[in-house]
Order: structure tokens, then sequence, then C-alpha cells
């Protein structure tokens, strides 16, 4: 579990692949809406970023959360 920097809060990732992520969080997004968001990494100085874009593939409600799937675009290291 990684925390993403969402465009409007935070998310919680729950699964990542080499094509897409699923991630859990406050706000409904559109289905194809595009998305840039920033996942941190654990390491030792805690500083280190992905900035991933892509495509909302899905959208579940799950309680008082959403369940988002993103198909990625690209992927790179960064802030």
């Amino acid at each position: 579990v990684l925390p993403a920097e969402l465009p409007y809060g935070e998310g919680l990732t729950r699964n990542i692949s080499t094509s897409g992520m699923l991630f859990i969080c406050e706000r409904f997004m559109e289905f194809g809406q595009d998305i840039r968001f920033l996942l941190r990494l654990r390491n030792g100085d805690g500083n280190d970023k992905l900035v991933c874009q892509g495509s909302v593939v899905r959208v579940k409600p799950s309680l008082d959360l959403w369940v988002i799937a993103v198909a990625m675009r690209a992927v790179r290291f960064g802030t």
C-alpha cells in the first residue's frame, strides 16, 4: 500500500502493475477521465515519488469510498 497524491486529495494504492493501478479514495472520478498523480515511495529518505499519468477505466463504490482503476500511459521519477 502506497499513498497517492491525487488532484483532489489523497488515496491509497491496492494493486500496482506495469499497465495500471487500483486505489481507493474519497472522491468520485469519471470513467475515461485523464488523471495525473504522484505515488510516494518508501525508501530511506522518503522523498522519492513516481509521477503517473493515465485514464480512469473503472469506478466502483465501496462503503464511503471509491475504488478507482487507472490504465497507465506514462510513469517517471520526479516531483
